[in-house]
């Protein structure tokens, strides 16, 4: 009489414990960066309608928002270079003239007559606008 043995593969604790520990990593760092995400845009909208409502004016604001980001990001300028060869110049020009110092300046200026509060919801909306016109633009490649 002949046994036969099932084909299902035997798991292996180690390997699933390892799988396992790095699913709950890649949670844990998601939900980290997403609320570092929203930390970050709603300090931004704090700070800069308490900036425009006291002694700052927007320009001033605009000026030390990119001030600080391109003191963030200078090393990765130096080593990479600004990426004009692979963006295009029309495509950097529509991003920095859609999403750059008018988009800081016309926020910051609108921060004066409105709360807070307001600002996530118009922010949210204007953006996703610039984001799929610039979008637009954009040539389909093979990853």
């Amino acid at each position: 009489m002949a046994t036969y043995l099932s084909t299902v593969p035997a798991r292996l604790p180690a390997r699933d414990a390892a799988q396992s520990h790095d699913r709950k990593r890649n949670l844990y760092l998601g939900v980290g960066a997403g609320l570092l995400v929203v930390l970050c845009w709603a300090g931004w909208a704090v700070a800069t309608r308490f900036a425009v409502t006291t002694h700052l004016r927007p320009v001033d604001v605009a000026f030390l928002r990119y001030l600080l980001a391109s003191a963030i990001l200078s090393p990765v300028l130096f080593r990479h270079g600004l990426g004009i060869r692979q963006w295009g110049v029309r495509r950097i020009a529509v991003l920095v003239c859609g999403a750059g110092l008018p988009f800081a300046l016309i926020s910051a200026t609108g921060m004066r007559f409105a709360p807070a509060s307001d600002v996530g919801v118009r922010h949210d909306r204007d953006h996703a606008g610039v984001r799929g016109r610039s979008f637009g633009l954009a040539r389909p490649r093979a990853i």
